[in-house]
């Protein structure tokens, strides 16, 4: 992960429309009135919303913010950096416009857009790269500007980091349980999340950000309707970064509706999944009845598994599943119902379940799991065509 001026080279206009969060709890002054602690506190209801820290200003990175707020707006223009001699130029890039200030500091990220104060950092928050500065739990102080010059609004902001330090694990937005969550977006950022030629109003970004600068892999995700449909989505890019994911939905999602979130990813090298389920609407339901199997007396928990490795066609790949088995169940040795045979398909079961094949999975491909002693299960994957970028999932044929 780099987080510097480099990200703010990156870093371009935002054009998206704003649309409201309706997360404000505190009263804000009116839009026309709205100022830059206007616009921290609204970024600070946004972070309190989803657990994120709150964070304070300081006066000199609100000079910066406005410094090249004043900028854009005098020269008509939208970016992250300035030519010395056009009117109102107060340094390069973001970084040295923080240092023309007397902050030094290595890690600095800006936000930019159009629009009015609080609208602004409504529809940065809807975009997904840009609200992840925004929304990062390492970020420690943000400055905001507003300027109207030349007949145009410009607002910028300016958010610096510590990453030496862990006040959370992750975010997630939307939260766990977070409701009136709007169900579109427009999909307009740049760089764009979503793929070329693409076409929106896509479904409200989804995403997870770690903290400490830990290295986040993608593997799988599920964004499931309480009807139980699995619902299209992409996979946004990393941009910038490697701590986060973001799934964007393809098409805009149901009104007053209760979404579960799963995302499969790999965490400082650790497997791990995170989930959780939030709303359009004003409630958090409980998605339907919970199916509840009896409980045979025998009971099987993921421990770990092994990295896929890379695939070729043609060739067997093997995984590993560990699994801690605890639980007493007796039976006649040989008959169907008796305590290894069980334990064996228990394996089995627990590897349809679990396992999670990389984003270069192929989409045709043959597969063995077999049960092992000592809750030990290894999966079989033998590519039968091309490879192609992707994710999905197979049923697997179990194996002895």
């Amino acid at each position: 992960m780099r987080w510097d001026f480099a990200r703010a080279a990156l870093l371009s206009a935002l054009v998206s429309l704003p649309v409201s969060l309706a997360l404000v709890a505190m009263p804000l002054a009116t839009t026309a009135e709205a100022s830059a602690n206007d616009m921290l506190l609204l970024t600070n209801q946004f972070r309190a919303a989803i657990g994120s820290p709150t964070v304070p200003s300081d006066p000199r990175l609100v000079q910066a913010a406005q410094n090249h707020a004043n900028y854009n707006s005098a020269n008509s223009i939208l970016g992250h950096y300035e030519t010395a001699g056009l009117p109102y130029y107060t340094g390069y890039g973001p970084r040295d416009r923080l240092i023309a200030q007397g902050w030094t500091t290595s890690f600095v990220s800006e936000v930019a857009t159009g629009g009015s104060e609080l609208g602004g950092v409504r529809q940065l928050w809807d975009a997904p790269y840009h609200r992840l500065g925004l929304m990062h739990p390492n970020a420690t102080t943000i400055g905001w500007g507003h300027s109207e010059l030349n007949g145009r609004q410009s607002n910028v902001g300016d958010i610096v980091y510590n990453f030496g330090i862990r006040p959370v694990e992750f975010v997630r937005s939307p939260a766990h349980m977070q409701t009136n969550i709007p169900t579109s977006w427009s999909g307009q950022e740049s760089p764009s999340p979503v793929p070329a030629g693409s076409s929106g109003p896509y479904g409200y970004p989804i995403m997870v950000v770690y903290s400490a600068g830990q290295n986040v892999q993608f593997r799988a995700a599920e964004l499931v309707a309480p009807s139980g449909t699995r619902l299209p989505f992409y996979v946004a890019p990393q941009q910038f970064e490697y701590d986060y994911q973001v799934i964007v939905p393809q098409r805009p999602l149901a009104t007053n509706t209760t979404y579960h979130v799963r995302f499969d990813i790999t965490v400082a090298g650790q497997w791990l999944t995170n989930e959780w389920d939030f709303s359009t609407g004003s409630t958090v339901s409980g998605g339907g009845p919970t199916l509840t199997l009896p409980d045979s007396g025998l009971h099987s928990a993921w421990l770990s598994q092994t990295q896929v490795p890379a695939m070729q066609p043609a060739t067997m790949s093997q995984a590993t599943l560990l699994f801690r088995n605890t639980g007493t169940k007796t039976g006649t040795r040989g008959e169907p119902g008796c305590a290894g045979r069980e334990w064996r398909q228990r394996l089995v079961q627990h590897a349809r379940n679990e396992r999670r094949v990389a984003v270069g999975e192929p989409r045709r491909h043959s597969e063995r799991i077999v049960g092992r002693p000592r809750g030990r299960c290894v999966v079989h994957v033998q590519p039968e065509g091309p490879l192609q970028r992707g994710h999905g999932s197979h049923p697997p044929t179990p194996g002895d």
